[in-house]
């Protein structure tokens, strides 16, 4: 079993953090990527190759990458579009620095089918699902409050890779 963290729980610059995650002989690192010196905009090709390569000298691997903009998740009409987006920017990221995994908060799935928020998850994910599998990347949730069958039942429903 091998044993990450997330590079912001250290309250680091970037490179600090990673060299810690190194120094307490972790097996990999998750970078946290939606603003900042991480933001997928910030972050050049070369910038991009840079990190890569700053990571694997410290021994250790990318786990994943965090593309969690806060708020509401894929559950709010008014930022889904500009959301949607910005996820697929992390989704490009996570290619070009070699993992496979991006997390994200999706919203807190509604009890109730009817509920507006349930017609934006599914409307929503399958676009970004299918962007992220067509690169070979996972999309994973975080969970929050639902139960967990209330999150399965989304994601029969969503039906996407």
């Amino acid at each position: 079993m091998k044993i990450g963290v997330i590079h912001s729980s250290f309250r680091l610059e970037t490179r600090a953090a990673i060299k810690k995650a190194a120094e307490i002989a972790l097996d990999g690192i998750q970078l946290y990527t939606t603003s900042g010196d991480l933001d997928p905009k910030n972050l050049t090709p070369s910038g991009r190759k840079d990190l890569k390569q700053f990571v694997a000298d410290q021994g250790l691997e990318i786990s994943a990458l965090c593309g969690d903009f806060g708020g509401h998740g894929f559950t709010d009409p008014a930022t889904l579009e500009w959301r949607i987006g910005r996820t697929k920017e992390v989704v490009d990221l996570a290619v070009d620095l070699g993992t496979n995994v991006v997390t994200t908060h999706i919203g807190v799935v509604p009890e109730k089918r009817d509920n507006p928020a349930w017609s934006m998850l599914v409307q929503g994910l399958p676009e970004i699902g299918t962007y992220a599998a067509d690169r070979g990347i996972f999309l994973a949730t975080e969970t929050g409050p639902e139960p967990a069958v209330l999150l399965a039942s989304l994601l029969d429903e969503v039906n996407n890779p």
